[in-house]
């Protein structure tokens, strides 16, 4: 890598505020693939939001499987000297319904490879030595990574849904939305096309508008309806009831 592109890679990196320092194990373009570059570094499915920060990989949730367990057969290929030191990177993470401690084929081949080539006990001992800090940074760094990025994820979130509560306000649902975001109602907070990171744009909007009047539509519906005995003097006006439900009446 030049100069001139790792100064360009510097520059970028240090603008992105709260972004963890750059590890020892990866240069600037790589740990910028690693942020940013949002494909699934097995299948090459975009949108892969799942990072395993300890293994460096981005693995979408299809795939995750498909990495090795990190198991007494996973370490058995290693040498005998450093297989049960705990130096190999491992992740834990959900797989389906369960959670597993997974291994790297890339990083346990790279350790092997690394450790053959050794002439001497020496120096041998001076490498599992230095893989030892260097497991403890790797965690230290994957920590930090790991809470970047969910911070990350939730204001991408965010963003996409006071965007779309935006867009509601056409409609005369916007108050709905703030109701239900506001009661922490999952059925809209959680909503497939509500929670994701994706920016919103006019045609994204466009084509998932009418799932979303629908669902807060009826939400209004079923609420005013329980509402309504609350307040009998408005019986006699069920427009007025509508429409002061719709503007968060009822001591809201």
């Amino acid at each position: 890598m030049s100069r001139t592109s790792e100064f360009v890679w510097r520059t970028a990196r240090l603008s992105i505020e709260g972004l963890p320092y750059l590890p020892y194990d990866l240069n600037e373009p790589q740990y910028a693939r690693l942020l940013c570059e949002r494909n699934c570094y097995v299948c090459q499915r975009k949108d892969c939001d799942d990072v395993l920060w300890t293994l460096r990989a981005r693995v979408c949730q299809r795939c995750v499987a498909s990495l090795p367990l990190y198991d007494r057969n996973y370490l058995s290929k290693q040498p005998e000297a450093y297989r049960d030191l705990g130096i190999l990177p491992s992740e834990r993470t959900v797989v389906g319904r369960s959670t597993r401690l997974l291994g790297s084929n890339k990083w346990a081949k790279r350790f092997r490879e690394e450790f053959q080539i050794l002439n001497t006990q020496t120096e041998r001992d001076e490498w599992i030595s230095r893989k030892e800090k260097e497991h403890q940074d790797l965690k230290k760094h994957a920590s930090l990574c790991e809470k970047w990025h969910r911070s990350h994820i939730e204001d991408l979130e965010m963003t996409r849904m006071d965007d779309i509560v935006l867009r509601l306000n056409e409609f005369g649902l916007a108050g709905e939305a703030e109701i239900m975001i506001e009661d922490d109602e999952d059925e809209f907070i959680s909503h497939r096309l509500v929670k994701q990171t994706a920016k919103l744009t006019d045609y994204s909007w466009n084509s998932m508008k009418t799932e979303l009047i629908k669902l807060l539509s009826n939400h209004r519906a079923k609420r005013v309806a329980l509402e309504m005995p609350r307040f009998p003097c408005w019986c006699s006006d069920p427009h007025s009831i509508w429409s002061r439900a719709g503007c968060q009446w009822y001591g809201r």
